[in-house]
Formats: structure tokens, C-alpha cells, sequence
């Protein structure tokens, strides 16, 4: 448990298919199976879409648009949220991406600036010292473009109580093409990545750590990324290339993190979602990928899972 107190569950209070996995595992000898870290992950880019004008499903998606979009910027759309769907699944830390309970697909609400941070502020929850305590849940947490929850420097977010990705139009880099919405050609994705691997993980936000979760988010955010694939082969260039351009790196200035007792110790309520809180994350979550165990990459963080 997160107080770091143990459980007992008996195996017949689960289901025959957590059951079958278990055993599975019980005849290697390993409490995880070991997965290799992909070189790069893909999708099929011609992804199916219904539905529209303002409504539209993938194979794994629903998106609702305040406004009409036009076919490129959905389909632009799908790309990046299937294209991290796939990614956060082929990572061998164990995790099956789904849906929250009761959902048959994730969501996704696209908003103009005055919607979302109504509908921003309408959902941050008033500030509660246990709301982020062992069996609270975790309600929300301030996106790592803000440092805070100042909803004007938003630039989209996932709460898990709606279960929702709410994304403001603006943060797309978006043009009007006559009475709809399109996208414009090489828009920043990392704010939409990092949201959506938080909203393909909802079932492990209530017991992850948040170094962990954002520590993921932000590695994802950083990984090369281009029309739906994932190229995990050059993710140390683009670890680089974002500590130049969003942390300031390069020129003789050094990246100062916390270090790693002070960052794994931290709890939930001393999370404060400062830019240091949340570059400390990355790189620990880096190292642990790439750099603590090379020939069995992610094996620390898929046991401590």
C-alpha cells in the first residue's frame, strides 16, 4: 500500500484471469515478466473514424469538439492519442492500458479557451489534505506546463474524476478553415502526449507515487514523436533537446534535479508541481528506462510497480 504497509489478498477473491496471469508467472520463477524495450512503436496512420460533425470515435477514443473540426485536425487527433495508447502499452512495465470502469472507450472534450478553463475550474477540486491519501484517490494534478493551477497558463489536463482529457483548442496551434477548426502542420503534441498517457494509465493513478506517474508523463512527452509512431532508439536526443529548449540546459548551465531519496520520498501531499518536481521526475524516470539496467530496461520500476 502507499503508507508501505502490506495486504494479504487471497487469490480466489480474483478474477480467473488475474488468476491465470499469477500462475503464469509462478512457473518462471518471477514475480514480473520482463518484456524488451521496443526500438520504436507505430500504428496503422489510416485510422478508422465515425461519427462527426462535432463527435467522433476511433478504435480506442471518443472525441466531442465544441466546435466542427475539419477531417485532418481529427484525424491528426487520433493519430496522437492511439499513437501514445500504443506506446505506454509496448513499454515492459506490465501495464494494460484501459478505459476507467464503466467506460468502453477514453474521452476527450476539445474546447475553446473560455469553455475549458470554465469547465477548469468547475472541476479542480477544493483543496483537501487527504484527497491524495492512501485510499483517497487521486483527484487532480497541476499540469507541468503551469508549475501551478493558474488555469491561464493551462494548457490541457486529465482528471480522473471525469475521466476526461479536456484540451483547449488555443494549445494546438490551431487556424480557422472557414467554419471549422484545423491544425496546423508540426504542432507541439508534448502537452497532449503527457495528458494522455496519464488518462491510458487511469487505473494505476490511485496507486502510483506522483514522481512515477508525472516522471512517465514527461518521459513520453520527450520520446521523438511523429505521425503516430514513437521512436524510442533516439529517446536520449530527445531528452536533450528538451532540456535545451524547456529547462534551459546547454551553454555551461547545468540541470540541477533533487535528488533521487528526496524526489522517491516525497509524498502526494508535499507535491507541489514545480518545474524542478517535474524535470527530477523525468530524468529519474530516464535513468531507470534506459540507464540503470541496459539489458533489462525498465525492470526496476516494473517490480516496484
Amino acid at each position: 500500500l502507499r503508507n508501505g504497509q502490506e495486504a494479504i489478498v487471497p487469490l480466489d477473491r480474483l478474477s480467473e484471469e488475474d488468476r491465470k496471469h499469477i500462475a503464469s508467472l509462478n512457473a518462471t520463477g518471477q514475480a514480473i515478466r520482463l518484456g524488451s524495450m521496443p526500438d520504436e512503436t507505430k500504428i496503422d496512420t489510416n485510422i478508422p473514424i465515425e461519427g462527426g460533425p462535432r463527435t467522433f470515435v476511433t478504435p480506442h477514443f471518443v472525441f466531442d469538439s465544441e466546435k466542427g473540426v475539419t477531417k485532418a485536425f481529427i484525424s491528426e487527433a487520433a493519430r496522437v492519442f492511439e499513437g501514445t495508447l500504443e506506446a505506454v502499452r509496448a513499454l515492459p512495465l506490465g501495464i494494460e492500458p484501459k478505459p476507467a470502469e464503466g467506460e468502453a472507450r477514453f474521452r476527450t472534450l476539445f474546447l475553446e479557451r473560455s469553455t475549458f478553463e470554465e469547465e477548469f475550474n468547475k472541476s479542480v477540486p477544493k483543496p483537501e489534505p487527504s484527497s491524495n491519501s492512501p485510499g483517497g484517490g487521486v483527484v487532480f494534478v497541476p499540469p507541468p506546463s503551469t508549475g501551478t493551477a493558474n488555469v491561464a497558463n493551462v494548457a490541457g489536463v486529465y482528471f480522473p474524476k471525469r475521466k476526461e482529457v479536456l484540451v483547449p483548442f488555443t494549445s494546438l496551434g490551431v487556424n480557422m478553415s472557414g467554419s471549422k477548426v484545423s491544425l496546423r502542420r508540426r504542432s507541439d503534441t508534448t502537452t497532449l502526449v503527457h495528458e494522455i498517457t496519464h488518462q491510458v494509465m487511469h487505473d494505476w493513478l490511485l496507486i502510483m507515487p506522483l514522481w512515477l506517474g508525472e516522471g512517465l508523463a514527461e518521459y513520453l512527452s520527450a520520446v521523438p514523436y511523429q505521425n503516430g509512431r514513437f521512436e524510442f532508439k533516439n529517446a536520449a536526443a530527445g531528452l536533450k533537446e528538451t532540456l535545451v529548449e524547456q529547462h534551459g540546459a546547454g551553454e555551461g548551465r547545468p540541470i540541477v534535479m533533487l535528488s533521487p531519496s528526496r524526489l522517491v520520498e516525497r509524498s502526494n501531499e508535499n507535491w507541489q508541481g514545480t518545474p524542478e518536481e517535474y524535470l527530477s521526475s523525468m530524468l529519474l524516470v530516464y535513468y531507470f528506462i534506459h540507464l540503470d539496467q541496459p539489458e533489462k530496461p525498465c525492470a526496476a520500476l516494473a517490480g516496484y510497480l
